[in-house]
């Protein structure tokens, strides 16, 4: 029996073997793939608001902007804020307008290479002290700024060094002792000088009367050797030995630190004028000739405030200056006076 083929069926068959064969496929790739997004194109949000730019904030802002950095410059670069007065107190041994002159030079430059430091507002006032103290004997230094173009400057100045009379030339001494320069011999009509009369016979049988020294004592004037070697304490002590030199070793450091404490003790919390200060024996004794015409007699080496506040007491509550010779302060727990 001929048989016919069916194309409907086969059809029919072959549909469900792709469609089977397809679920597998896609099936397999879910699984493995995990797709967890839209493939399709993104649609515009018909309900999204377009952001219009707000050129009157922006114009606000730049406004801003531009009227602070304008106001910056004016007050950096103008010249009424330029410090133009620099006021000094305080100086004694230091040139007046050799400091000034210095903190200008100080100030002379810009930081940033355009910001001035001339400025009443950059000026480094830390700078200034800092420079200053390295260059200049500085104890203590302080700086104030005056609205709008001036500074004050209050100098409490440093004794680095002293003036030396051994009887023969004046010298300084630095803060150990030693010579640092050789200033001038001391001139014959810087001595009291005590004279008698001596007799004697010349070969004749002839009474001569002489003149003969028997003793001297430094006359020093404090005001002629302030202005010509300036404000610092003076020694004396009589040398006998050969000429000083650069270098000599003169005094022991202690006794220079003892010396320039009592010259600073006397200056700033006293009345007393210290014309200068006699070193009596190598035991750190010593007398301080003051311009009244009385006497200190101290220790260099040990207790100066001890020393000092006894002073300070009997001025106050028991000695009348005026009719003074000396103070003894050298023994402790004992003061003297006449």
């Amino acid at each position: 029996m001929k048989k016919f083929f069916n194309r409907y069926k086969l059809k029919r068959k072959l549909g469900r073997q792709i469609q089977s064969a397809s679920k597998f496929v896609f099936s397999y790739n879910q699984i493995n793939k995990h797709k967890d997004y839209d493939w399709r194109k993104p649609k515009s949000n018909p309900f999204k608001k377009t952001t219009e730019i707000n050129w009157k904030k922006r114009i606000e802002i730049f406004l801003l902007i531009f009227t602070i950095l304008a106001t910056f410059i004016t007050i950096i670069y103008s010249s009424f804020f330029k410090i133009k007065n620099i006021e000094i107190s305080g100086l004694k041994r230091i040139n007046n307008q050799e400091l000034i002159e210095n903190i200008t030079n100080i100030t002379n430059y810009k930081s940033f290479l355009i910001i001035p430091k001339n400025n009443y507002f950059t000026i480094d006032l830390n700078e200034i002290i800092f420079i200053l103290k390295q260059k200049y004997p500085i104890q203590n230094i302080t700086i104030q700024k005056i609205f709008p173009d001036k500074i004050k400057v209050e100098v409490e100045e440093k004794i680095s060094k002293i003036i030396y009379n051994d009887g023969r030339i004046y010298t300084y001494l630095d803060e150990t002792g030693k010579v640092i320069e050789i200033l001038r011999y001391v001139g014959e009509d810087e001595w009291l000088i005590t004279k008698k009369s001596v007799t004697s016979t010349n070969e004749l049988g002839e009474e001569i009367i002489t003149e003969k020294e028997i003793a001297r004592k430094p006359k020093i004037s404090i005001n002629k050797i302030t202005q010509e070697m300036g404000d610092y304490p003076i020694i004396y002590r009589q040398n006998d030995g050969d000429d000083l030199k650069i270098n000599d070793l003169v005094l022991d450091q202690n006794k220079i630190s003892g010396i320039i404490q009592w010259f600073n003790l006397l200056e700033k919390r006293t009345d007393i004028n210290f014309t200068y200060f006699f070193i009596e024996n190598d035991f750190g004794e010593g007398i301080i000739k003051t311009s009244d015409g009385w006497e200190i007699k101290v220790k260099i080496n040990t207790d100066i405030i001890n020393q000092f506040n006894e002073l300070e007491y009997l001025l106050k509550n028991k000695i009348d200056k005026n009719n003074l010779s000396y103070i003894d302060l050298r023994y402790s727990g004992r003061v003297y006076w006449k």
